[in-house]
């Protein structure tokens, strides 16, 4: 017999079950929750990334972007306080998924180039001209182009530190230096691309980008003439499977 100071085992086997069961309900509401954070944002950032290829950034409201992403007015802003942040959080994802493709081509830990990350980059911009147009422009207060400038420069501070590093010898220019004017240079160059000249081959584009580029990094990497070299293998790639 059981006295009343001791569990009854039935119960305290219900007690933990319903226990178990409750935690499973909050982690189940939570895992949905999130899922439906992750759609709502989802759904935005391509509602409004779609949008300006149609119609001009400073023309658009929040109720476009509510129509073509169908959501609520107030789901919208329980995640944006307005249509800038939601541009600059969509430029910033859509940053940061280009940026990891332009490192897995990029040339590494050589003084020989290839020109295949610069491609991937001048190809990005092609492929979504009217943001690079906006965000050039700079739409939502320059958000979007401060964190491209960010993303790139970092990335390209990665593979320059590798590169320098193999090759031994001692910069002339502090590498971060080195990094911002190569962002800064692409930057112009992209720009000067889709607004004046988008007929141009990206292949040819490219060539222009790599040819400039060398001859003012070799100095700034301590380098000799002739030490960090172009290899144009780019009509090449373009022809193959993966262009």
């Amino acid at each position: 017999m059981f006295s009343y100071a001791e569990p009854v085992p039935s119960l305290v086997a219900a007690g933990l079950f319903l226990d178990g069961m409750y935690s499973s309900a909050v982690i189940d509401t939570e895992e949905s929750s999130d899922r439906r954070v992750r759609r709502s944002r989802t759904a935005l950032r391509a509602a409004v990334l779609d949008l300006v290829t149609d119609h001009p950034y400073d023309k658009l409201t929040v109720a476009d972007v509510l129509r073509r992403a169908d959501v609520s007015r107030g789901t919208f802003y329980s995640h944006y306080t307005d249509k800038d942040a939601l541009f600059t959080d969509a430029v910033e994802h859509l940053v940061a998924d280009m940026v990891v493709d332009v490192v897995a081509v990029a040339a590494k830990q050589t003084a020989t180039l290839t020109g295949a990350a610069v491609r991937a980059l001048f190809r990005h911009a092609q492929e979504h001209r009217a943001v690079y147009l906006s965000m050039l422009d700079g739409a939502a207060a320059g958000g979007p182009l401060r964190h491209y400038v960010a993303q790139l420069t970092a990335a390209f501070s990665g593979l320059q530190r590798d590169s320098v590093a193999a090759v031994g010898s001692p910069p002339r220019m502090p590498l971060d230096a080195v990094a911002r004017c190569w962002v800064g240079e692409q930057l112009a160059l992209t720009a000067w691309w889709l607004e004046v000249s988008p007929d141009l081959d990206v292949n040819e584009l490219t060539r222009m980008r790599m040819h400039l580029m060398t001859g003012g990094a070799t100095w700034a990497y301590g380098l000799e003439p002739g030490q960090l070299t172009f290899e144009d293998n780019l009509d090449a790639v373009s022809a193959g499977p993966k262009a």
